[in-house]
């Protein structure tokens, strides 16, 4: 899916399909697409407050799989990620998890693609990249804030109104796959 989307982001050849979207049902298919992860660590995400919001859920659904992502990569085991959404003007949804947090020298750099750390230790580098240009393309923005023990990203999107809405446009796992049972993590 990052290939893909990193493709499309480059080629600008990215339309958004807008549908109402429930915060909590994209989090529930982010839990489903890494289970395993989140097993293997024994993380696990709490989800405060409910938003329904006009979006793009494949998109929505790529940001927040990529930084959940990231928070069990770099967060600790046995611990919990906190999920926040609230609508008020926009739409504001935080993931915080408890762990380091990101060795770069100048904040922009956690969203560049195939960014190095401090320590020169990465993974494949795109992941956050995709997540700030696919809230890029749904007019939104990506940052993040942290201190020695935890790490919060924030996304904040346009509130947009329901005349956006797609006939075709479908829910953030629909796009893909009929169920969760048949998708596999690499």
């Amino acid at each position: 899916q990052n290939l893909v989307a990193a493709a499309e982001l480059e080629s600008g050849e990215l339309e958004n399909s807008y549908a109402l979207v429930l915060v909590s049902d994209i989090v529930d298919d982010v839990k489903k697409a890494l289970k395993y992860r989140l097993r293997g660590k024994n993380i696990s995400i709490e989800l405060n407050g409910q938003s329904e919001i006009v979006s793009d859920a494949s998109k929505l659904f790529l940001v927040l799989k990529n930084i959940v992502a990231n928070a069990i990569d770099y967060g600790e085991s046995n611990s919990v990620v906190i999920i926040e959404s609230k609508t008020d003007e926009s739409t504001t949804i935080s993931i915080t998890n408890i762990g380091k947090p990101p060795a770069v020298e100048y904040k922009p750099q956690v969203f560049t693609r195939f960014a190095h750390d401090a320590s020169g230790a990465h993974g494949l580098g795109i992941g956050l990249s995709i997540a700030k240009g696919l809230c890029e393309r749904l007019d939104g923005t990506i940052d993040y804030n942290s201190d020695e023990r935890s790490v919060s990203f924030v996304i904040t999107l346009p509130k947009l109104s329901n005349a956006l809405i797609s006939a075709n446009a479908c829910g953030a796992n629909e796009f893909l796959f009929e169920k969760f049972d048949d998708a596999f993590e690499l």
